[in-house]
């Protein structure tokens, strides 16, 4: 296995967190103590996403998300606000990314989908709002059809019964199939949903994990979302994420969702959680502009624990050096200064 291969996968996972209304409703939400614990001081309106007249299904590449910078000092809930033309990113890799979801419900159906009751009103919804940008926003990838019966649309249009993507061969009845499993077959991110218990802790009640990234309905499924993060021995969450996780979750509101973006090298009252994750070569990201000095800054900037659940001694030996010759080579060719962020960091 040559330097190149050895540690070639570099993965971007970009989170997208929403809260749902009650479907097709404009109404000024009230605190119920057990669907959310924030309220939204204003009637709903739903977002008017401007065409993208520009995107290509076979051209339009992958946006490039670089978001780490020099040295880890502590961790933290690292968001933007998500502006409502970018509910759901498309790329000349959405083709790739549904058929692998299709074949995978094929082989692993209910392992990989699933909905437990309390998510059932919410996984609906999200299924007709992901419907409902979607043929906003792309127009020339998505095509609907609504029903004349009711007023439960956006704008107080028809709901929709019916979307296709005839570039893709994929038609899906919603008046029929499940929504949870459509929601995730319409665009390329894995989905979780996240409701209150009556113990007012968030439950992780559904799933729909189409690419997976590492991922296991039968580990999560149903778990409270502390559980969640003791189990999977994520670093420092106890003394520096637990909280301010909870206070977060309950101050977010229905009106401004956000986003975050995370990087890894691998060898009703609902709250959606969206994960999108790029998969792109070592070789390629290493090579742009003061990439690989903050790349190395930020892996031995890891304490022990952090270095551990991400995996460093398994590429350190290789990666490192790789990383700061290229380093090297960029400051002796001014190509980037020490310790220089880009102007519009973190993109």
């Amino acid at each position: 296995m040559d330097r190149t291969t050895s540690y070639s996968v570099f993965f971007i996972a970009c989170g997208v967190l929403g809260v749902l209304r009650w479907l097709g409703h404009t109404r000024t939400k009230k605190d119920v103590r057990n669907v959310s614990a924030y309220a939204v001081g204003k009637p709903w309106e739903y977002p008017e996403p401007v065409v993208d007249s520009a995107f290509d299904l076979d051209t339009t590449e992958p946006p490039r998300f670089r978001a780490f910078r020099y040295t880890y000092h502590r961790h933290t809930i690292d968001v933007r606000k998500l502006d409502g033309n970018s509910w759901v990113i498309l790329d000349k890799d959405w083709p790739l990314y549904h058929h692998t979801k299709v074949k995978r419900l094929a082989e692993r159906g209910d392992k990989i989908v699933q909905t437990l009751p309390p998510a059932k009103a919410a996984a609906h919804e999200l299924c007709q709002d992901l419907g409902e940008f979607l043929s906003r926003r792309y127009p020339q990838v998505y095509s609907i059809e609504r029903s004349q019966k009711d007023t439960l649309g956006w704008n107080g249009q028809g709901s929709i019964t019916k979307i296709e993507m005839p570039a893709l061969g994929a038609s899906y009845d919603l008046t029929k199939e499940d929504p949870l499993t459509v929601a995730g077959l319409l665009q390329p991110a894995d989905i979780n949903i996240l409701v209150k218990g009556d113990d007012d802790y968030y439950q992780l009640v559904a799933m729909m994990l189409g690419i997976g990234g590492g991922q296991r309905l039968k580990d999560k499924l149903g778990r409270g979302l502390a559980d969640l993060h003791f189990d999977g021995h994520i670093p420092h969450y106890a003394e520096q994420l637990q909280r301010p996780l909870d206070r977060f979750l309950a101050k977010l509101k229905v009106e401004a969702p956000i986003h975050r973006n995370t990087t890894g090298i691998t060898i009703h009252g609902a709250i959606v959680w969206m994960v999108h994750t790029y998969i792109e070569p070592m070789a390629q990201v290493a090579h742009e502009p003061g990439v690989p000095g903050r790349m190395a800054s930020l892996v031995r900037s890891w304490g022990a624990e952090l270095a551990e659940h991400k995996g460093r001694h398994l590429y350190e030996d290789v990666l490192l050096p790789y990383l700061d010759d290229l380093h090297k080579k960029q400051v002796d060719n001014g190509v980037c200064a020490e310790g220089e962020l880009p102007s519009k960091f973190p993109w």
